[in-house]
């Protein structure tokens, strides 16, 4: 796509390419309502070939006799953008399982007239971490607020400026885009006489009828970039343009002006270093001669102080470039699909040309956080925000793992990690429910839920131990009890998958991959305690779970108090009896009987020494220990991020806050020293740079340090107050409700080690003190002395 330059502003910019016009209304409406969006007439072009990598542009005609309120209902496959009488409108589809695909909507009220809507739709047409292989489509209705459906006259054809490029960015994402601009005009403009199109065909997906998708808005927040570095450069790895694009790239000599150099310059580049990674599109305006070819490349990290577009771990070859062919003059250069990125590089290969303006329309659905947190501490307060920040990068449609290797929607960064840091954040939890209902809806045919969703389907039988406790969780955040009642048949065919593998010895048998953390080893053929601990946790949420859904929980409580006495007597046989023998108790084993067993004070304090041992002996704490270089790597002395949202939180839970303050600061401020913006994946550069299950610092400050605990499950806005000791003189911040209030709290230190602990609410809240009175909170500030044995 392309579109010719005035002197606007970069809000102007953006619009025109990507976001929603903010003159177009967008409503919220809950995804219980009963209004499917049936999938047996959607539209697809009739030159569409195999749709692998087809672009395809649709115009629907619509005619109104009087000024109407109208809410545009739309899904498709595998991308689209939208735009409405020429304005953009949106993009999408948000991510969906086949089995209950998710619709989105726009309120517009229009004029009497006639208007357009036009939809540019790319088709992979092949499986990616996004989406699985769909056949490709678009459904989109316009219902009046009468209720009628209005009649819509929709043509469409191939949109040939789009070159097949048949190279993938990588072997589990989509293609690399090439686009000849001017090839196919401003199609998507009103006044486009599109007579001689081909009226589009009606296709039935398959799938059924489309619920309302809970998200209110897929939001674009337009950045402009200004360049860090350029120059002049030379292509070294010429040839056929497609040979090997990526090493072509970083094979370029960016000195290619100086005196003496071999090879002439081909044109100017320019680099743009983001302030942290990010997730999003480009918009590139260029001032060049037709025929010009143009290349944006994108990494996560400078290599040597230059953008390689490559991204390891990724199964295969990558290939992180778009490029387009220039139409000649003044033009605006956009991408379709979105992609992640740190780093950008732009060339234009020819000497007259003109890197005129690059903006991100960066994908943040989450924007800036209700929450806060402030201890005096200008380390740990950095450690909180680069959290947040990592949270929001990983986050466009959908909670996952990174914005640039995978995009993936896994349940144990989302439903459990990511969970916990947007519930300190955030008053709307919607992106993470629909985790849980896509992992619901990836079930396999045993009952076991997906693992990672909902496009390549990945099961693990530890996440779906962890999503039967995230569900549960939710419910403690929310005190919403829907996904109870939606999700209650699936969390009993999924424990009960778990539960008729688990052999009488403890051996869990035909479960996949029971990943517990990087490094790790399952025992085969063995019973393995994490994996009972996990397993036992779950039986224990579905439990409560059961109690909480009334009569309709019989099945699941008899399931679950059978399983979870099978599982404690397991767990107790191989565990000691007392305070010896926690050094043969492994790590991560150790840990989960922390959290979950309520040892008693003294073999608490065993288990403690055992985690602490390990900690002490780990890289980044010991420098001199083995680095998490690879994935294949297995190795006992090891620690990563993730699993320190267990290993801290068992920590702040057994009264050692200031051994997980140590290791907030020595291990995460060891990332931030070697000059993390967003949180690695593992302890080593070498992995992603963005990682969403790395920023559990986040909530645990904000959890454990203000010291209100969320019992959903005991009323709406109720709060245990639990603070975890620590030295720390004083603490303040701020905690959003899921019904759009904050709470304030902070405290002080008294000599005797009491807290003098102040809380307001902008809401009424419950507080659920540690003598078992209960505190009723509102505008005006209180103050509760904590005594030091309470906390």
């Amino acid at each position: 796509m392309t579109e010719p330059t005035a002197a606007v502003s970069v809000e102007d910019l953006v619009p025109q390419v990507h976001g929603a016009d903010p003159r177009l209304a967008v409503s919220r409406v809950a995804i219980a309502e009963p209004e499917p969006l049936t999938l047996d007439r959607a539209r697809w072009i009739a030159d569409g070939g195999d749709g692998v990598d087809v672009h395809a542009g649709l115009r629907g005609h619509v005619r109104l006799d009087r000024a109407t309120r109208v809410e545009v209902r739309v899904l498709g496959a595998s991308a689209y953008r939208l735009w409405l009488d020429g304005e953009p409108l949106g993009w999408g589809p948000p991510r969906f399982a086949p089995s209950g695909p998710e619709y989105h909507t726009y309120a517009l009220e229009l004029a009497p007239g006639a208007h357009v809507l036009a939809a540019h739709v790319h088709s992979d047409g092949v499986p990616t971490r996004v989406l699985t292989d769909l056949a490709p489509f678009l459904a989109c209705a316009l219902v009046a607020d009468d209720g009628e459906e209005l009649a819509v006259r929709w043509v469409g054809r191939r949109l040939s400026g789009h070159v097949q490029t048949r190279r993938r960015i990588s072997p589990i994402l989509g293609w690399m885009p090439w686009c000849v601009t001017g090839v196919d005009g401003a199609w998507w403009q009103p006044e486009t006489d599109d007579a001689a199109w081909p009226e589009a065909t009606v296709v039935d997906t398959g799938l059924p009828p489309a619920r309302r998708c809970e998200l209110a808005e897929l939001r674009e927040r337009p950045l402009e970039l200004a360049a860090a570095a350029g120059g002049v450069y030379a292509e070294r790895h010429t040839g056929y343009p497609l040979d090997d694009p990526a090493f072509q790239f970083a094979a370029a000599d960016l000195d290619a002006g100086r005196a003496g150099a071999a090879v002439p310059p081909d044109g100017p580049w320019r680099r743009y270093d983001l302030d942290r990674q990010r997730s999003g599109t480009l918009a590139i305006t260029v001032t060049a001669p037709a025929g010009t070819i143009v290349t944006a490349g994108v990494a996560e990290e400078l290599c040597d102080g230059r953008v390689f577009p490559s991204v390891p771990n990724s199964g295969g070859p990558t290939c992180l470039l778009a490029r387009w062919t220039t139409a000649g003059g003044t033009e605006t250069l956009t991408t379709l699909d979105g992609m992640g990125l740190g780093h950008l590089e732009v060339r234009a290969a020819h000497p007259e040309a003109t890197i005129d303006r690059v903006v991100l329309a960066d994908r943040d659905l989450l924007g800036d956080p209700a929450g806060a947190f402030a201890c005096g501490d200008a380390q740990l307060e950095r450690i909180w925000r680069v959290g947040i920040d990592t949270l929001r990068a990983c986050t466009d449609d959908a909670v996952t793992d990174c914005p640039t290797r995978e995009r993936g929607e896994w349940v144990g960064d989302a439903a459990g990690i990511g969970l916990e840091i947007a519930a300190v954040a955030y008053h709307d939890l919607a992106v993470l429910r629909r985790t849980l209902v896509h992992a619901a809806e990836c079930a396999d045919a045993r009952g076991l839920v997906g693992g990672l969703v909902p496009g390549e389907v990945i099961y693990l039988g530890t996440y779906a131990a962890r999503w039967l406790s995230a569900v549960w969780r939710l419910y403690e955040l929310t005190a919403d009890p829907t996904l109870l009642e939606q999700l209650l048949d699936s969390a009993v065919a999924n424990l009960r998958c778990l539960a008729e593998r688990t052999d009488a010895d403890g051996t869990v048998r035909d479960i996949p991959w029971m990943f517990v953390d990087w490094g790790y080893a399952v025992p085969e053929d063995a019973p393995d305690l994490v994996v009972l601990l996990l397993n036992l946790a779950a039986a224990r949420d579905l439990r409560r779970w059961a109690d909480a859904v009334g009569a309709r929980g019989a099945e699941a409580a008899a399931l679950a108090d059978a399983y979870a006495a099978r599982l404690g007597a397991l767990v107790a046989g191989m565990l000691p009896a007392g305070d010896d023998g926690w050094d043969d108790v492994s790590f991560h084993g150790a840990v989960l009987a922390l959290r979950l067993l309520g040892l008693d004070a003294a073999v608490r304090e065993a288990a403690v020494r055992r985690v602490l041992a390990h900690l002490e002996m780990c890289f980044p704490n010991a420098v001199d220990a083995p680095r998490l270089r690879d994935p294949a790597m297995r190795e006992t002395r090891l620690i990563t991020p993730s699993f320190g949202h267990e290993t801290l939180a068992a920590l702040l839970e057994a009264g050692h806050g200031d051994a997980a303050v140590a290791q907030w600061r020595r291990c995460w401020g060891w990332m931030l020293d070697h000059g993390a913006t967003t949180w690695w994946e593992v302890f080593d550069p070498r992995w992603s740079r963005c990682h969403a299950w790395s920023g559990a610092p986040t909530w645990q400050m904000s959890r454990h340090l203000l010291g209100l605990h969320p019992r959903g499950d005991l009323g709406v806005n109720t709060y245990e107050l639990a603070v975890s000791p620590t030295s720390l003189p004083a603490v303040s911040g701020r905690l959003p409700t899921m019904d759009g209030g904050v709470i304030d709290v902070s405290w002080r230190a008294e000599p005797d080690g009491a807290l003098a602990w102040t809380v307001a609410a902008s809401v009424p809240v419950t507080v659920l003190l540690p003598d078992g009175e209960s505190l009723a909170v509102g505008d005006a500030e209180t103050t509760v002395r904590v005594p030091a044995r309470s906390r």
